[in-house]
């Protein structure tokens, strides 16, 4: 794996064009040999050695009803887009949205199910112990 402390310059600072081309050669590297989704980009846990997709990629060259993060499908010509790339920001909204085929100009209804995470901050360190209750007057 490259690091961009391989491409330090003289003066301390980094050679970004060099890097992130170093960079882009990796990634498709990684690409050839199964580690990522050729499609998606999503990490493949068991490389293959050879080109794959994901699942979820799979899944949207089959006939069938299919779910993918990042992809919409179209049901009558089988295009695949990717919303962000064409201005669709409202389909990540939750529920039903009625979208036509930029290909085929297929109208047809997809639905969108967002999840959320909440990060909570480190617990704090147990304060001391409070004394027990020895009862009314400190005695028992």
């Amino acid at each position: 794996m490259i690091s961009f402390s391989d491409y330090r310059l003289a003066d301390g600072a980094v050679d970004w064009p060099r890097y992130n081309a170093a960079r882009q050669r990796e990634i498709a590297d990684e690409v050839a040999t199964g580690k990522w989704c050729s499609r998606c980009g999503h990490y493949l846990l068991f490389a293959k050695g050879h080109r794959d997709k994901c699942f979820s990629c799979k899944a949207l060259d089959q006939p069938g009803e299919c779910q993918h993060s990042k992809f919409i499908r179209c049901p009558a010509c089988g295009r695949s887009f990717d919303p962000s790339e064409q201005d669709y920001y409202s389909l990540y909204a939750d529920g039903e949205h009625r979208i036509t085929c930029g290909d085929c100009n297929h109208q047809f209804e997809i639905s969108t199910r967002t999840s959320y995470t909440f990060t909570s901050p480190a617990r704090l360190a147990p304060a001391a112990a409070a004394p027990e209750d020895e009862g009314e007057n400190g005695n028992d």
